[in-house]
């Protein structure tokens, strides 16, 4: 019977040497992606709404009410949220 334990507790130790490396992996992968996402999806609208004077252009028009807030409503709802920092043990 305890040679079934100690066979037992070594698998464990097996799977679990080799699913912590790969889940961690994924999850700083997953955030890097994210992370660039969010920064090139920022630089996108800001070079759009800023480049050419368009921000003064929207301002002065008077047709777009709060046209910052709506920009930054729409990368809202185009980006999930930033991964919350992990603590690490």
């Amino acid at each position: 019977m305890e040679a079934i334990h100690e066979r037992g507790q070594a698998l464990l130790a097996g799977r679990l040497g080799f699913a912590v490396p790969v889940y961690a992996l994924y999850y700083d992968m997953r955030d890097a992606f994210s992370n660039h996402w969010r920064r090139w999806l920022t630089h996108r609208f800001l070079d759009g709404y800023l480049g050419g004077r368009r921000y003064y252009e929207l301002n002065t028009q008077g047709g777009i009410d709060n046209p910052d807030q709506r920009i930054s409503a729409s990368a809202k709802t185009s980006a999930p949220s930033p991964a919350a920092p992990r603590t690490s043990c």
